[in-house]
């Protein structure tokens, strides 16, 4: 009995295998915490150009001088969904608030025009899109760009597939307003 004792106390007391029960403890939680990584970033990478491209819609609606019609929509869309890069469900709505005043001297909001693609429908209702407007001046004029891309990550690492959406507001730049041709 004491023999198998001092067996035992000698092969507590041995570290020579320590270095492989480490690494198969520490190894998958390893794999774990550098494939989270990579889905974490690659949606802040997917958000960060989804803004950059609604910016770069937004500032290409602002300098149209001509009146916008779908097929413009449609292109600024490709255009959108080529800066992004992705093959997943990407939108566009664009509107245009003016503010007006009344016989009264009062100011209010007025929605000139909204429309979208891909199925995002315009908006109809000044409430709806009233909150994301800054305050304007009288008479001025600004563009609303909604955006929106569908992610979903590569690995489940406790992350769901989310819509990353981008309101960008901006002025026009050349022209005092940006006209919508429905024909």
């Amino acid at each position: 009995m004491v023999r198998i004792l001092r067996s035992f106390a000698r092969f507590r007391r041995a570290e020579t295998g320590s270095l492989s029960v480490e690494t198969v403890v520490l190894f998958p939680l390893l794999i774990w915490a550098y494939t989270a990584m990579f889905v974490f970033w690659d949606a802040y990478k997917t958000e960060n150009i989804n803004l950059k491209s609604a910016y770069t819609v937004a500032d290409m609606i602002s300098r149209e001088q001509r009146p916008i019609d779908m097929t413009y929509l449609e292109g600024a869309r490709t255009i959108y969904q080529f800066l992004n890069t992705g093959d997943t469900n990407q939108q566009l709505r664009v509107s245009v608030v003016r503010q007006r005043v009344d016989s009264n001297d009062n100011e209010y909001l007025q929605l000139e025009w909204s429309e979208g693609t891909e199925g995002l429908p315009g908006y109809t209702d000044l409430a709806q899109i009233e909150a994301k407007i800054p305050m304007i001046a009288r008479g001025d004029e600004v563009i609303v760009v909604d955006t929106s891309t569908d992610w979903s990550p590569v690995f489940n690492v406790g992350l769901p597939a989310r819509s990353f959406t981008q309101t960008v507001v901006t002025s026009p730049r050349f022209v005092p307003q940006v006209l919508w041709n429905g024909v």
